[in-house]
């Protein structure tokens, strides 16, 4: 290596100037090309390899002075930028790259600076503009140079081209928001996933909306928590067994969400697996059973009770014939030539056969579908008429009454005459639930814009269990003593001829809800 004849720093034929001192250093010859007035690269000359090397990298690169002033370029600079070496070097170098982009210029001179201060290589990702005015994403390295007594020379600016890279990553990003937006859309489907120890690492958005548990609240929380206590390790050893037989599980579970609350639910669990194949945790898809459920128990109903209306006419007949004839033979006897106690005797039979004749015309009103006077109808007015009825009955007079009608309800379709039956008969039904005392609130709601209006009846009884709700509506079953089990069955056939709804809600210890629902009068 020769050194500079006025400060002695070592140089090859890289140099055309001492980059310390500004020396001459050796005459412009023949094969030689000028980055700029202080360097030359002679191409001809076997020995500056290093020249060759910079000049055909397929790498920008730039030397740059700590002001920013370029003193050096490639040929490479050309092919990335579209701008020739000469108007690289004729301006700051930094304004044609990045134009008016103020921003992206400032972050990029912070950078530098940074490099500068703490004498350490720096990287910086970025996009610049080429002369044509398209943009092109260079992955840049910034390492200080230093002379002697450490005084920074300038900066070597390396940089290659990663634009093809950020395309594909773009667009993994894009393909991997769209995934998310997809999963995020679904909310009627639980879709969670573990890791290998059943801790919760995903709970998707269905999962929140059927669950009802934060995020927060469940992000790895152990996923035993998903099963009802009372049969957890049973539902968890049998998952197990079935993953390690078959590679998956799917059947129907009882799942609990928030509040305790147990639902039907078929579940799948599969294995997730990376990249190499391997397992590194489980993917729960669930799909909520209840309404499916509901929907065929309603089925099954409507096909019983066709059967059982067809049974129930039938009986009915036979029944009424001979009671007729009874009660036509009890008429006409003479009481006042009979003993006490043949009359008293006489008495419940007759009492009796009456009630046989009220249960045979319950039947005849069940098993004949009355149609109904449809017309619009005021339900406030309708649901006023209840309370003075339900007032000869003892029931009602143990239990306070609440009525919350809201104001400005529209009118709905129906006939006066069966809805009052319909709605006496739940609220007195009510009253009996609470044998000793409690309290029957009835509430009438409607969100403008529906085309149901609701109207609620509910109690502080005693509840039901899962069974009897099963079977609430089913001919001839009741949870009192004396009663025929036709009531709700005929409340049932009522709002299917008003094309509304019924359903229930109870607990045990905590009282039970009816929610009818009416269509709204055009």
């Amino acid at each position: 290596m020769k050194k500079c004849p006025k400060c002695k720093i070592r140089y090859n034929d890289l140099w055309y100037k001492c980059i310390m001192c500004h020396t001459k250093l050796v005459p412009k010859q023949k094969g030689v090309f000028l980055f700029k007035k202080r360097f030359y690269v002679n191409l001809e000359d076997p020995e500056c390899l290093l020249g060759q090397l910079i000049e055909q990298a397929n790498t920008l690169i730039i030397f740059s002075t700590p002001s920013g002033e370029a003193l050096m370029c490639n040929e490479a600079v050309e092919f990335f930028t579209g701008y020739k070496r000469d108007e690289i070097f004729k301006q700051e170098w930094l304004d044609l790259l990045y134009k008016a982009q103020q921003a992206r210029k400032e972050m990029f001179k912070a950078v530098m600076k940074g490099c500068l201060i703490s004498i350490r290589s720096k990287t910086y990702e970025g996009a610049i503009f080429r002369k044509d005015g398209s943009e092109c994403m260079l992955s840049w390295r910034l390492a200080t140079i230093r002379g002697k007594k450490d005084k920074n020379l300038g900066l070597l600016c390396v940089a290659h081209d990663v634009t093809d890279r950020k395309i594909t990553e773009d667009d993994i990003n894009i393909h991997g928001q769209r995934v998310k937006d997809i999963l995020s859309s679904i909310r009627e489907y639980v879709l969670m996933t573990t890791n290998l120890e059943g801790k919760i690492t995903y709970y998707g958005l269905g999962a929140r909306n059927i669950f009802g548990w934060p995020a927060d609240k469940v992000y790895l929380e152990d996923i035993s928590l998903i099963y009802p206590k009372y049969n957890r390790s049973y539902i968890i050893k049998k998952i197990s067994e079935e993953i390690q037989k078959n590679a998956k599980f799917e059947g129907e579970v009882k799942l609990l969400r928030k509040g305790d609350i147990e639902f039907p639910a078929i579940l799948t669990i599969t294995p997730l697996l990376n990249r190499d194949g391997q397992t590194i945790g489980y993917t729960y898809v669930g799909k909520d059973m209840t309404e499916k459920k509901k929907i065929e128990r309603q089925m099954i109903q409507s096909e019983k009770m066709a059967a059982v209306g067809q049974l129930a006419s039938g009986v009915a007949h036979e029944i009424n014939n001979p009671l007729l004839v009874i009660l036509g033979r009890l008429e006409l006897l003479d009481v006042e030539k009979l003993s006490k106690g043949v009359v008293k005797t006489l008495n419940i039979l007759k009492t009796q056969a009456l009630r046989i004749r009220t249960i045979a015309d319950r039947l005849l009103s069940y098993s004949k579908e009355k149609k109904p006077d449809i017309k619009p109808l005021d339900l406030t007015r309708l649901m006023k008429s209840i309370t003075p009825l339900l007032g000869y009955y003892p029931e009602f007079k143990k239990i306070l009454w609440k009525e919350e009608f809201q104001k400005g309800l529209p009118k709905v379709k129906g006939d006066f005459n069966q809805l009052q039956e319909l709605f006496l008969n739940l609220g007195l039904n009510a009253c009996q639930a609470m044998p000793g005392s409690g309290k029957v609130t009835i509430i009438t709601r409607y969100d403008k814009g529906e085309r149901f209006v609701e109207v609620l009846v509910k109690d502080t009884g005693e509840g039901m269990t899962d069974e009897q709700m099963q079977r609430l509506f089913d001919p001839f079953f009741s949870t009192k003593e004396k009663g025929t089990g036709l009531g709700l069955a005929v409340c049932r056939n009522i709002i299917e001829r008003h094309k509304g709804n019924i359903e229930v809600e109870s607990a045990v210890g905590k009282g039970t809800v009816f929610t009818i629902k009416l269509p709204v009068a055009d």
